[in-house]
């Protein structure tokens, strides 16, 4: 095979991915997550120099619904190359952890190729499909074959000469375990002179051909859920008005100008028409501090499917009505104009960006009533200081097109449909504390949404020796559940090119809640560079921001899922 270290003469076309996140604060103590630290580390930082933010993703299956999992295409990284004209039998070696079915033969390729699925071990064909592809993600329904767990099975597409692709330089590399299906490694074998050639090598740190399966668990019928609970957060019972806690909407999507630091921010996993793969956040921030600009912008995309990061930090002038959200941002270059505003339904919106790099108009729709952080909507994120935070975690995301011009060559995507995640903060840095220079806090923020249906916000937050942790999830039904007794610790780490150490993947676990899952960076780079104004000084404003996937164990049950970590803590 040519070397997979070439270069790639179309990584450099475009840059793309898209948009999603935003800051809240409102007015009194407690948490919120990493992005209420981004602003009051931002607020607090003039003295020594912190900024944060943070994100997430969602991928869920319905009630009544069959959970097909697409072990690599829901997970696919590495560095992308297609269009090789091989003639080869190339995929992965894979184990189901459970018995299930095989429904799918498919993966990305550009032309009509033939994909098999075998038995290791015995090398029997168990099925073949005729696949169409044009450098997307196809697939063929096949006559479901039955898989036993702990059995190695391999699926290969065949190239014949063409329209091959493939993802390199992985890290992690293989094994990888994504829900139900570990993939031990890649494969790939010259069909050059046996077109029927069987792979049987196995490669750790590519993906060859980038085949697939589709893969029913046996256990994947999700039982229909109980009714909701008065707290519930079914579609039907979205409305105004609606009380939790100390938090009333529609008055609390608005703006608490009581409170000195406050901010909204989305983040969203979406696709186009063509299965291109964007994902990002927005985090939209109102300061009330002497010589400082009211609003402050930052964004983050990612372009999945081509390994791409691009982040901008705009400073400027917001305004925010007290009693809905209704915002709108202009920066100090009149270049970026953001305007998010409530619709006539209850916790629907419209999020439109223009500015020379992006163009679009987000329509968010929340298909639950919102998780209250803390139970009751106000948590402590460092001494003396505590955060109103709410949370919107099940959010459809849909545009009718994004433009973005991100690297000089503007292209426009249609047909844009996904999920997404909502947050509100607002809280007040006491001026004591700003004066003190004291107060140096360093976290981890993560955001998930899960394939059983329940979205999980969790963090630890590290200020003066002392950890301020917060595990809180939304069931399929509405319910919420929250705990401080967990653990997160860090697997793995990736450095920086100005050096700072950051984890990239991570386990969390509560034996009390049967949770055991993996969560780690989609994409390697996704750190935010920037400086921000505070009191008249320049901040240096450098934290990580970004998709994750998330694979284990949840209630006893194997999940998968997508989410956003935000880091500021290095190592």
């Amino acid at each position: 095979m040519e070397d997979q270290k070439s270069a790639i003469d179309k990584k450099s076309n475009k840059l793309i991915a898209f948009l999603a996140k935003e800051h809240f604060a409102l007015g009194k103590s407690r948490v919120r997550h990493s992005h209420a630290w981004i602003v009051l580390c931002l607020v607090v930082s003039f003295a020594f120099g912190i900024v944060i933010i943070a994100s997430r993703e969602l991928y869920l299956e319905v009630a009544w619904a069959v959970a097909e999992e697409t072990p690599w295409q829901s997970h696919a990284y590495g560095t992308l190359y297609t269009d090789k004209n091989w003639n080869n039998a190339m995929g992965y070696h894979f184990i189901p952890l459970v018995n299930g079915q095989v429904t799918a033969l498919g993966g990305f390729f550009n032309g009509t190729k033939t994909v098999k699925l075998f038995n290791h071990s015995t090398g029997t064909l168990l099925a073949s499909a005729t696949v169409n592809a044009a450098n997307t993600w196809g697939y063929t329904a096949i006559t479901p074959v039955s898989l036993s767990a702990n059995t190695k099975y391999t699926v290969a597409v065949y190239s014949a000469g063409s329209g091959a692709s493939y993802r390199g330089s992985l890290s992690p590399i293989l094994p990888q375990t994504y829900g139900s299906i570990k993939i031990t490694g890649s494969t790939y074998a010259s069909t050059f002179s046996n077109p029927t050639a069987r792979p049987t090598n196995t490669i750790s740190n590519t993906m060859y051909g980038q085949a697939d399966i589709k893969f029913v668990a046996s256990s994947s019928v999700i039982q229909p859920p109980t009714p909701p609970p008065p707290d519930g957060g079914s579609t039907a019972s979205l409305s105004y008005p609606y009380t939790k806690g100390y938090l009333t909407f529609p008055k609390d999507e608005g703006s608490h100008p009581n409170n000195n630091v406050e901010w909204w921010y989305t983040n969203f996993n979406v696709k186009d028409s063509n299965q291109k793969n964007f994902r990002g956040f927005i985090a939209l921030t109102r300061l009330n501090f002497t010589n400082t600009k009211s609003g402050l912008l930052i964004i983050g995309l990612t372009d999945v499917n081509n390994n791409i990061f691009w982040s901008k930090i705009y400073q400027g002038n917001i305004t925010a009505l007290q009693n809905k959200m209704d915002l709108s941002f202009v920066d100090d270059a009149s270049t970026m104009t953001v305007i998010w505003k409530q619709t006539t339904q209850p916790f629907n919106y419209n999020l439109i960006v223009n500015s020379p790099e992006i163009k679009t108009n987000l329509i968010l729709k929340s298909q639950k009533l919102p998780l209250a952080e803390g139970g009751k909507g106000l948590v402590p994120i460092a001494s003396g200081i505590d955060s109103y935070y709410y949370s919107l975690t099940k959010t459809t995301a849909t545009a009718s097109s994004i433009t973005l011009n991100l690297s000089g060559n503007p292209s426009t995507y249609t047909g844009i449909n996904g999920s997404a995640w909502l947050d509100h903060q607002w809280f007040s840095v006491p001026l004591a504390v700003v004066s003190s220079q004291t107060l140096k806090p360093q976290h981890e923020w993560f955001s998930a949404q899960l394939s059983n249906g329940t979205e999980l916000i969790f963090w630890k937050i590290l200020s003066n020796g002392i950890t301020y942790s917060y595990l809180g999830f939304m069931r399929s039904d509405g319910s919420q559940i929250d705990t401080t007794t967990f653990n997160l610790s860090p697997l793995s780490y990736w450095t920086a090119s100005d050096g700072k150490k950051y984890a990239n993947s991570w386990r969390l676990t509560s034996t009390a809640h049967g949770i055991n899952l993996t969560i780690k960076t989609q994409t390697a780079n996704q750190q935010v560079r920037g400086t921000v104004k505070i009191n008249g000084q320049n901040i240096d404003s450098t934290f990580y921001e970004g998709g994750t996937l998330v694979n284990g164990i949840f209630g006893g049950k194997s999940v998968t899922g997508s989410g956003y970590a935000e880091l500021s803590k290095t190592y």
